[in-house]
């Protein structure tokens, strides 16, 4: 019965599958936005073309590009206390992940941030600051500039 039985873990794609779907249905949640981001990290497979676009329309809503604007400008680093020994990379996901989309995501994203001072302004203040706080935040935010 249960010897013969076969462990199916789920794929980096089906976890960002659920992951966007269970975003979705808490629409307003900011904890669901971090889940897809954390799936979106640890996604090892392409992305099939419905599940892209399913992404990025959950992404490019204008409450999500300003909560990925709010992550790059953030000095709070994703930790749990089972996270020791992490790269600067897995450390600040969040970040990572928003910029990467910034940077090579849908164009739309990008023209977002462009639109309104009021969400550029936030950017150039973290990276022209005279106190960085951190050097990889520095980094991610002036990699989206």
């Amino acid at each position: 019965r249960l010897r013969n039985a076969q462990v199916r873990t789920l794929t980096s794609v089906e976890m960002l599958q659920r992951a966007l779907k269970k975003a979705r249905a808490n629409y307003g949640n900011a904890s669901g936005l971090k889940a897809v981001i954390d799936a979106m990290f640890n996604l090892e497979d392409l992305l099939p073309e419905r599940t892209q676009a399913r992404l990025y329309e959950f992404l490019l809503l204008e409450k999500n590009l300003v909560r990925m604007l709010m992550l790059l400008t953030s000095d709070r680093i994703d930790v749990s206390s089972e996270m020791q020994g992490e790269t600067a990379r897995e450390r600040h996901r969040h970040r990572y992940v928003a910029c990467v989309f910034f940077l090579y995501g849908p164009p739309s994203g990008r023209e977002f941030i462009v639109s309104d001072e009021s969400l550029i302004r936030p950017l150039i203040d973290y990276v022209t600051s005279s106190n960085p706080v951190s050097v990889v935040g520095v980094d991610y935010v002036a990699r989206v500039l």
